[in-house]
């Protein structure tokens, strides 16, 4: 069974200190709050690291964004953690 790091890497520089000290495992990266796409995306394919892209309660635009890199971008073959919606009581939300 792998573990994940969620909260624990709430930003990118928090993933590659966690690398450096050997962590081999899942990182949750929430986009939103883990830097620019293009820097999570260089840091993901030179690393090769093992991630799963999560939410940070975005807006829709926010969401609808941020899904559209990740579908795109082809950084990992996880499941993606995006099912807050209803979180607001109408999943348009």
């Amino acid at each position: 069974v792998k573990l994940a790091l969620d909260e624990a890497v709430v930003r990118l520089d928090a993933a590659r200190r966690w690398q450096a000290e050997g962590w081999n495992g899942i990182f949750v990266l929430k986009p939103a709050l883990c830097g620019p796409p293009d820097e999570i995306a260089a840091w993901v394919r030179a690393t090769k690291a093992d991630i799963v892209l999560s939410s940070a309660i975005e807006t829709a635009v926010g969401k609808a964004a941020i899904l559209r890199w990740a579908l795109t971008a082809g950084l990992t073959t996880r499941a993606l953690g995006f099912g807050t919606g209803e979180m607001f009581g109408h999943r348009a939300w």
